[in-house]
Order: structure tokens, then C-alpha cells, then sequence
């Protein structure tokens, strides 16, 4: 679950992520817009970081991070990440944080790997990430 204190941006598309894939759906009518197979993204669970242009996504099962066009769902980019499993994702500014198998890689929002921190001593499974005014827990996912 994301705790938000600024909730400033609304839109009409609903973002989805289901079984290593991602889908929009128009909140007014129900109706599908786009949908995103993650190709090369593994499957399982997928965690999601949405912004008013992109839809960060990735899959439990692989160890991949896509960048999608939010309005219409074509991959922009797509990026390794240092391991695979349970995923917490958060967006910081021009940065993108993703926790996932004991590591935190830090990816600009234009796919550059900046920095890589083992989260070691502390073990593996859902982690969560925190700066102010926004914190995610990836266990609420399940």
C-alpha cells in the first residue's frame, strides 16, 4: 500500500498489474485501453510506480525494469536489475527506487542504472521504502 500527502494528479485510466503483465482500463467505463505483456519481464506478481507519463513496472519472477507510455502502453525502456523477487517500488523526485532480492538499485527515470546498495545482514522479502510524505510496503502487494 502507498501513502501519498500530495494527491494532486487524477486521471482517467486505471493502471493494472496482474500475472507479469500491466493494463490500462478507463476508470469511466470499464473498457481495456492498452495491455502490456512486460516481454522479457518474467512473470508472477507485478509492482507498479506510475507517474502523469510513465508506468514503472516489474515482475517478481524476473529481473527486469520496463518504463511504459502511460497513455498508450508501448515500452519506452526497459533495464536489469541486480536480482529478482519480491518487488517495492517508489518514485523520489527524478529517481526511481526498486527493492528486490536483498538489493536497492537506484534508475533515473530515463533507465541509467545510478547506484546498486546490498542490503546486507537484513535478509531477503518484502522491503519497504520511505522517504518523506510517501512510503511503500511491498508486502501489501500480496
Amino acid at each position: 500500500m502507498t501513502y501519498r500527502s500530495d494527491e494532486t494528479a487524477t486521471s482517467k485510466l486505471l493502471i493494472v498489474g496482474l500475472n507479469g503483465e500491466v493494463a490500462a482500463i478507463d476508470s469511466a467505463t470499464g473498457e481495456r485501453r492498452w495491455h502490456n505483456g512486460l516481454k522479457g519481464g518474467g512473470m508472477g506478481e507485478v509492482a507498479l510506480a506510475v507517474t502523469a507519463s510513465h508506468v514503472f513496472a516489474s515482475n517478481t519472477g524476473g529481473a527486469t525494469l520496463h518504463c511504459i507510455e502511460f497513455g498508450s502502453g508501448n515500452e519506452l525502456w526497459r533495464a536489469r536489475t541486480t536480482a529478482s523477487g519480491c518487488t517495492t517500488l517508489l518514485i523520489s523526485g527524478d529517481r526511481l527506487l526498486l527493492a528486490k532480492g536483498g538489493y536497492i538499485d537506484c534508475f533515473s527515470q530515463s533507465g541509467e542504472k545510478l547506484w546498486s546498495n546490498k542490503l546486507s545482514g537484513m535478509g531477503l522479502g518484502n522491503c519497504t521504502l520511505g522517504v518523506p510524505g510517501e512510503v511503500v510496503h511491498g508486502a501489501d502487494r500480496a
